[in-house]
């Protein structure tokens, strides 16, 4: 294998796109088991209690990545990389377990199997998020970022986007089986880039390759419990205990959407499931683009802002589509909504992940870069696991009123965040 590839630390537009090609491999898992598989569900005739068991459960792996993450600060295979080593490790392993979704073939007999299958699946994608943050942490400079979560942002909704479509027009078609076959093609062609292109000059492309360990990476020593001692300090500041309780706020909305969404055209609307996927599909893979321009525009704002408007425009959006949701019987009404939700999800999505990036020190980056991102998902399990009893006690069409409410809630917080005071802050504890 040719030494003279380019390398990440050294190329912007190759950075850009091996972390999208990183982020459409976590989209696969996300597609599957948030758009594909509960619109399928629902066209089967499950009750909404096993559907948002399936998507709070299957949700859980992205909120306990806190767990591997201080392995990862702690323990590499340097001649490889810091974090690349991890990377391929993991996209290997879930290689291997879509392999298993060709033994379901009855999706409805065979719940419980499908629910464990796509469950370790989300295990081994959040493990290669993980890394792949950590690395991005480290290695993108900070007046780069917003263009790089663009990127990255739109790797992942392209990811979903495809999945979802896909995943059902195939279920419909050959079932899991066919599936897996997907799944399989697409994470072997990415970990082909992950072994192709390294971190640093000098690297390893494989255990067994030449190369050695690049002077510009440094290893922490310190103990596991020192890091979460580490952590500890810096997660109970001020500005970054306000982010966790935005964060929060933000993905338990997401959760309960999730749900609420493929029940609302399906079982009310009366759309197919095949035209919900395809509607997710085509309007993530817009909102994707449009947040790829703008992600100059965040890097000049400054995330923080961004992020603000952001919720503020969210909040906006879902008290203005109240009006309308009876005339969301006409397609064409329910695709620009669906288009204005998903535009709003990827900018929050980009936007968010800058903030929290901003936040970490680079010596914990993987571990605290984690806490933030295991938070927001806990958040989303919590609020898909929340659907039942949330949509007994309001009802479909309050729901939505609901989501609004929780945004603008959002917002007011984060008119409260001061990145400067958190620098400082940030500043001593090194």
């Amino acid at each position: 294998m040719r030494n003279n590839l380019p390398v990440l630390a050294q190329s912007r537009w190759l950075r850009f796109g091996v972390f999208t090609a990183y982020y459409v491999l976590q989209g696969l898992p996300w597609g599957l088991n948030a758009i594909a598989l509960p619109a399928w569900l629902f066209g089967q005739g499950m009750g909404k209690e096993s559907i948002a068991s399936f998507a709070a459960i299957t949700g859980l792996p992205w909120a306990l990545k806190l767990f591997v993450a201080p392995l990862m600060d702690r323990f590499s295979f340097l001649p490889m990389g810091m974090r690349r080593p991890w990377i391929i490790g993991a996209q290997s392993l879930m290689l291997l377990t879509s392999s298993f979704l060709f033994f379901i073939t009855d999706p409805l007999e065979q719940f419980w199997w499908l629910l464990a299958i796509c469950t370790v699946l989300n295990i081994f994608a959040a493990t290669e998020d993980v890394a792949v943050d950590g690395l991005a942490i480290a290695i993108v400079p900070e007046n780069e970022r917003g263009r790089a979560n663009a990127f990255m942002g739109a790797g992942q909704v392209i990811g979903i986007s495809i999945t979802g479509s896909a995943a059902v027009a195939l279920l419909n078609w050959r079932g899991l089986p066919a599936v897996a076959m997907f799944l399989m093609l697409t994470i072997g062609l990415l970990v082909i880039v992950s072994i192709l292109f390294r971190e640093r000059l000098g690297e390893r492309f494989l255990p067994w390759s030449q190369g050695k360990a690049n002077s510009d990476v440094v290893k922490p020593e310190a103990s596991i419990l020192t890091l979460f001692k580490d952590l500890i300090q810096v997660l109970i500041l001020p500005m970054s205990l306000l982010v966790m309780g935005v964060i929060s706020l933000q993905r338990i909305n997401y959760g309960l959407y999730k749900v609420w969404a493929p029940d609302l055209a399906i079982n009310v609307l009366s759309y197919s499931d095949s035209n919900y996927a395809n509607w997710v599909a085509t309007v993530s893979l817009i909102s994707a683009f449009c947040g790829l321009a703008l992600g100059p525009v965040i890097d000049k704002l400054g995330t923080h802002r961004a992020y603000t408007f952001t919720l503020l425009f969210a909040a906006c959006l879902y008290a203005g589509l109240f009006p309308f949701m009876d005339t969301m019987i006409r397609p064409e009404i329910a695709v620009v909504a669906l288009f204005l939700v998903y535009l709003t999800s990827t900018m929050l999505f980009i936007t968010f992940i800058s903030l929290a990036m901003s936040l970490c020190r680079i010596e914990l980056a993987s571990t605290q870069f984690a806490f933030y991102m295991a938070l927001a998902n806990l958040g989303m399990s919590l609020g898909s696991a929340l659907y039942p009893v949330v949509f007994d006690l309001l009802g479909m069409k309050t729901i939505l009123l609901a989501l609004g409410g929780i945004y603008a809630f959002a917002w007011l917080l984060m008119g409260r965040f001061d990145p400067a005071t958190h620098k400082i802050r940030l500043s001593k504890l090194t």
